[in-house]
């Protein structure tokens, strides 16, 4: 109906009342709005711009897509403060790496945020209703089910990783130019899915790795749209259809073949409870189910293993002198020939902090999201000195980065952008200034496992190696690709040098 057709049905004053009632209410909504939040606390630093914070959204886009996210949302923390408030296309988004706010969102105030429904609506393709992507009964039910098999490092399990261990070195053997970031990614795949699936995937005697690829694919896309809550989840996601099928395919094979597994017998309990696929196969009501769990497993598993192990190879490669402190430790405590146990791993500190280190610099999850389920607020952020709580409403979407605190010259020092494995003889950070799992109920399942599977990693290359070097000139200082975990923009390519070279 045109606006003249308006006007001769309905006299002008009434369509005024109408237009004066509508901008009556909407005034009283935000002044209800802001009361509610002047009682919760202030705001976060503002960054000022043009409308709908138009400046932010594109500078996340264009940083994603350029390897710079990371750099650009520390500059914005540097400039404006360590917790901002930003409105992007008419949502609040609170960023923060204050570590006060960071354990108020993990554990003191943890029932007060959650993932939200965007964030699931977002991830739901991939993740469905497993432990990374709901909250509530749901995220319990699947805590229960797999903390059991995932939080243990368990240096039984050795006896699986070793075999790949051996396709790996073949492969760092060859005398060539390696891509240790993809050797690592399918070597970690093929361990988590020896050691819990028991069945290896053996990605490292294939040619291609689609299903990693079509992971890679589908992490990257589902990242960005997370950046814009309730907007991201709608944003179009029909080109990720072949990605999709790929990731299906898989899964599908291994719900029908854990299904199809012999049952033990009452005598076997035991055994049976310490199976992640007799859990899965008696506690899982419906395929769907079990296959929900399972990309939680091997995301818990694979990424922060193996991206952890590209780095750690990547920042080897770049100070060959801490290759060499490496190996004396190793050959201190380990005779020769001899395979290290768990044992000799926990007599092994620097390798412990060479691992810190860099799960330090490249936490695994740098980036992460939480929306308020009530309202309630930030220890600190507002005020003239960044002192004052930060007011929170119910639907306020949290974004915090892990990346941008690891880096925090005020919380490491000076060098906080250096590879220094020395400095955790004397650093000793607080449990809220050093966080590559996360703390409080939402730790990481998989970290014990990929911590004793690191060292043990480690330390096998560096038995059989006498060095490692980057392919080229140069220090190769490597850009951050998020992904939903923080990726190497690039292949990192090296040699592996034995010592009877």
């Amino acid at each position: 109906m045109g606006l003249h057709r308006l006007a001769f049905v309905y006299p002008p004053y009434i369509i005024a009342t109408c237009v004066l009632v509508v901008a009556v209410c909407f005034i009283r909504i935000w002044q209800t709005t802001q009361r509610r939040l002047k009682v919760l606390g202030g705001r976060g630093a503002f960054v000022p711009g043009p409308p709908f914070g138009l400046h932010i959204a594109y500078g996340l886009i264009k940083n994603w897509f350029c390897d710079e996210l990371v750099e650009y949302c520390s500059d914005l923390q540097r400039r404006f403060g360590h917790t901002i408030d930003l409105e992007i296309l008419g949502m609040r988004l609170v960023f923060t790496d204050e570590p006060r706010n960071l354990e108020a969102i993990m554990s003191s105030k943890f029932n007060d945020y959650g993932k939200g429904k965007d964030l699931h609506r977002t991830w739901k393709d991939l993740m469905g209703n497993s432990i990374f992507a709901t909250d509530g009964n749901i995220w319990r039910n699947s805590q229960k089910l797999l903390r059991p098999h995932l939080s243990k490092g368990r240096g039984s399990d050795f006896g699986r990783t070793e075999p790949h261990v051996q396709e790996l070195l073949d492969k760092f053997s060859m005398k060539q130019i390696v891509d240790v970031s993809d050797l690592s990614s399918r070597f970690a795949f093929d361990v988590v899915s020896d050691i819990f699936l028991e069945e290896s995937a053996n990605t490292l005697k294939s040619e291609k790795f689609p299903f990693g690829e079509a992971m890679d694919k589908l992490q990257a896309y589902n990242t960005i749209r997370t950046c814009f809550g309730w907007f991201g989840s709608m944003m179009p996601t029909v080109f990720l259809r072949g990605a999709m099928v790929e990731v299906e395919k898989y899964l599908k094979l291994q719900v029908e073949r854990i299904i199809a597994m012999p049952v033990y017998g009452t005598s076997d309990k035991e055994a049976q409870n310490n199976r992640l696929v007799d859990s899965l196969r008696s506690k899982c009501g419906s395929a769907k189910e079990m296959r929900d769990q399972l990309i939680a497993v091997l995301l818990a598993g694979k990424d922060p293993f193996g991206l952890t192990l590209a780095w750690a190879l990547y920042e080897l490669a770049r100070h060959p002198e801490v290759v060499g402190k490496l190996k004396s430790e190793i050959a201190m405590t380990i005779e020769l020939g001899r395979n290290p146990t768990s044992q000799d791993l926990h007599r092994m500190p620097y390798l412990k902090n060479i691992v810190q280190e860099t799960l330090r610099l490249y936490p695994p999850l740098g980036f992460n999201v939480r929306v308020a389920v009530e309202d309630t607020s930030l220890p600190v952020g507002s005020g003239a000195t960044g002192q004052d709580p930060v007011g929170i409403l119910k639907g306020t979407q949290i974004a915090y980065s892990v990346a941008s605190l690891h880096h925090n010259v005020d919380i490491v020092g000076p060098d906080a952008n250096v590879f220094k494995p020395e400095r955790w003889e004397t650093w000793k950070p607080n449990k809220w200034e050093y966080l590559p799992f996360n703390h409080g109920p939402r730790v990481c399942l998989g970290r014990n496992f990929s911590l004793l599977q690191l060292r043990y990693t480690l330390c096998r290359l560096f038995q059989e190696f006498e060095s490692v070097s980057l392919a080229g000139s140069g220090e190769q200082k490597k850009a951050l690709r998020v992904e939903l975990n923080l990726k190497p923009a690039s292949p990192i390519l090296c040699t592996f040098h034995s010592r009877r070279q």
